[in-house]
């Protein structure tokens, strides 16, 4: 993991190496106070010369100001660069955790903050006070060798003992550092999932279960805590000793050579104030030394995160197309000899299989198909949340890898079944869609969405709050403003992922009155399980094991007699079953009241 670290600091050495020189001016400034403070005092007690006692207070105050300002700019250098790794490392992280799909997100979370940090301050601390210890320590020894060489070489031997005593016990503790790590991660992931799904867990009545698992968690995570906290007491107490003992001896022992004549006081006095120096720059990197293990320990996950896989992962460096333009002059849609296989495929079979269709521009296609046919993951391709591995997609004749992931993104308006809306209000959750746009036009988006009329009734209309993911709205209102909020994007292709699959009758009927005001406007795709509501499409493409096999308007596969029309018998078969049970269920209740 070493390599790992250094190399990624090789974009910002600058920034590092600028915080380390300050670092050593830092320790020059404490060495010129400190010299300056020894002349001061041996000039008052065995010097009578005023003069020369002034100069020295001067130099003693001089010195104090320039080492503020340095420290100053040391703890900008070390914000800029904090800010440079952190910038960098989350453009890398972000990306791959939202293209992996089996991974908890309470350990993605740990790896992408807590782990960031360890690694922001590795960079911005710990190197720094590593050069500082090394040149700073050797400049003050510098200045002690010329006046006592004995001293400066036991100060020199029990200085290089302490890095020897971190290095051991880094060695000794950082498997248990990345058991806390990890216990870090997996009960950050229980508790957002328990958080997250608590009503389930009380309809189910499994509180006091999902409470013991917490429980459990939590008591691995003490014990992991328990332990680095045990080792790096004593860590800190044998570190500590080193660097104490080694004052006193060293003051104790030059006592006792001046008493024998063996150094003068000029010496020993000099030695008294730069013998703290010496272990100045230490004790600093002796404080940063745990920044040293938590980014040793984050390391691991943090590169078997940039390592995952980049072949579902789209290209962003944009080409230009024959036409030398990245924009493209019409809208059709067209899927060429398209393989696609998650990367989490246990048997390793391909969701989508040399798939070829196309969608012309301002058409209103239908993508329907059995479960696990491939129509979510047709979707996810063409929005660029996944590239395939054989064959392209091109929208105007245009790769959708000539295009940037914004530029692609900006042709589409999407709906999922998965509605996200975001803690604020009304108004903040449309206009994530489009920020700059006025309210007409908000209120336009809300009318297309047959929603506007319901949010002017609320006591603040636009301006409601309606809580975490929206959580005060119903699931068809959360779904009509997800709907408006795409509207409000007003891209020329329409793309409803299963947005009306949890949706009730009347929800439906809603969106999909909306949806016939885009018809022959923009292109519409709408990927839908319930068969009954794309019956009006231009055409209705037919998925099944990742392979397009019918296509035509509903007419024409009911008449066909294939894999549509056997959909269409079992699903109308189904709602007649639950209009009848429903009919019984009325009727028992009336004559049992």
């Amino acid at each position: 993991m070493n390599a790992f670290i250094w190399k990624l600091a090789i974009p910002i050495w600058k920034e590092v190496l600028l915080s380390t020189l300050l670092n050593v001016a830092i320790t020059v400034c404490y060495l010129a106070q400190a010299m300056c403070l020894a002349n001061l005092v041996i000039g008052l007690f065995f010097d009578t010369q005023a003069t020369s006692n002034t100069s020295w207070a001067v130099l003693f105050l001089g010195a104090t100001f320039i080492r503020i300002i340095v420290m100053a700019l040391y703890e900008l250098s070390a914000l800029r660069t904090g800010r440079i790794t952190k910038t960098r490392l989350h453009t890398q992280l972000i990306p791959k955790a939202l293209s992996l799909h089996n991974h908890a997100t309470g350990e993605l979370v740990s790896t992408i903050v807590p782990g960031v940090n360890a690694l922001e301050s590795y960079y911005s601390r710990y190197i720094p006070a590593v050069g500082g210890a090394l040149f700073g320590t050797a400049l003050v020894l510098g200045v002690i060798v010329s006046f006592d060489w004995l001293s400066a070489l036991i100060l020199a031997l029990c200085g290089i003992a302490i890095p020897i005593v971190d290095r051991v016990w880094l060695k000794v503790c950082r498997p248990e550092a990345s058991q806390l790590i990890k216990a870090m991660g997996s009960f950050a992931s229980a508790m957002l999932d328990s958080l997250q799904g608590i009503t389930t867990l009380k309809s189910l009545n499994a509180s006091d279960q999902r409470r013991s698992l917490l429980a459990e968690k939590a008591a691995i995570l003490r014990q992991q805590a328990m332990i680095i906290l045990y080792g790096t007491l004593m860590r800190n107490f044998a570190t500590s000793f080193i660097g104490l003992g080694a004052m006193a001896f060293v003051i104790i022992l030059g006592c006792f050579r001046f008493q024998n004549g063996e150094i003068n006081v000029g010496a020993l006095i000099s030695l008294l104030f730069l013998v703290r120096e010496v272990f100045r720059p230490i004790d600093k990197l002796d404080k940063t030394f745990h920044t040293a293990w938590a980014a040793n320990s984050a390391a691991k996950p943090i590169y078997e995160l940039l390592s995952q896989s980049d072949k579902n992962q789209p290209d962003n460096t944009p080409t230009k197309n024959s036409a030398g333009s990245l924009s493209p002059l019409h809208h059709d849609i067209v899927f060429s000899d398209v393989s696609f296989t998650w990367d989490q495929t246990q048997n390793g079979e391909p969701v989508l299989k040399d798939l070829n269709l196309s969608i012309k521009e301002n058409e209103f296609v239908a993508i329907v198909g059995p479960s696990g046919a491939g129509k979510s993951t047709l979707s996810s391709l063409l929005m660029r949340f996944n590239t395939p591995q054989e064959g392209k997609i091109t929208i105007g004749d245009i790769d959708l890898q000539s295009l940037t992931e914004p530029d692609t993104r900006a042709l589409m308006s999407c709906v999922f079944q998965d509605t996200w809306l975001f803690h604020g209000s009304i108004e903040d959750n449309l206009r994530i869609a489009a920020p700059n746009v006025s309210l007409a036009a908000i209120h336009h988006a809300a009318k297309q969405a047959n929603i506007h009329e319901f949010i002017m009734i609320l006591p603040d209309g636009y301006q409601t709050q309606i809580g975490e993911r929206g959580s005060t709205l119903s699931g068809g209102q959360k779904q009509r403003l997800a709907f408006a909020r795409a509207c409000l994007k007003n891209a020329p292709i329409f793309i409803l992922d299963e947005a009306t699959a949890s949706l009730d009758a009347e929800n439906e009927s809603v969106i999909q009155a909306s949806l016939k005001t885009f018809a022959g406007k923009k292109t519409l795709i709408v990927i839908a399980h319930r068969l009954s509501t794309i019956q009006q499409a231009d055409r209705i493409l037919v998925l099944d094991k990742g392979r397009l096999v019918e296509s035509g308007s509903h007419n024409t596969l009911i008449s066909k007699g294939g894999l549509y029309s056997s959909l269409f018998q079992q699903q109308s078969q189904a709602n007649r079953d639950d209009a009848q049970l429903t009919q019984r269920t009325s009727q028992y209740a009336s004559t049992n009241p």
